[in-house]
């Protein structure tokens, strides 16, 4: 039933998931749509980035943006390159 663009006019569904968290290989979720539940996992998502090749097309749906995408829940704040002797000479 959504084989073509027009059919996804009317499309609406429910995602439940769990809260953002920084976890990059778990998912848990479900999609409720038409009255049934459709259970969605890692393989089903799209990291921050992610490019998708020898793909005509796709459709999708963003389910964190910002600080709440678990690219940026797990990355850390990149390391100084100064030293210590240097950083308190600079004070």
């Amino acid at each position: 039933p959504l084989e073509r663009d027009e059919a996804f006019q009317g499309f609406s569904g429910t995602i439940k998931c769990e809260d953002p968290n920084p976890n990059l290989y778990t998912f848990v979720g479900n999609l409720e749509y038409d009255g049934q539940v459709h259970p969605l996992d890692p393989s089903q998502i799209l990291l921050r980035d992610s490019k998708l090749r020898n793909t005509s097309y796709v459709y999708g749906v963003v389910i964190f943006t910002g600080h709440d995408t678990k690219v940026m829940q797990n990355s850390t704040k990149s390391p100084s390159k100064r030293s210590r002797i240097e950083k308190r000479m600079d004070k």
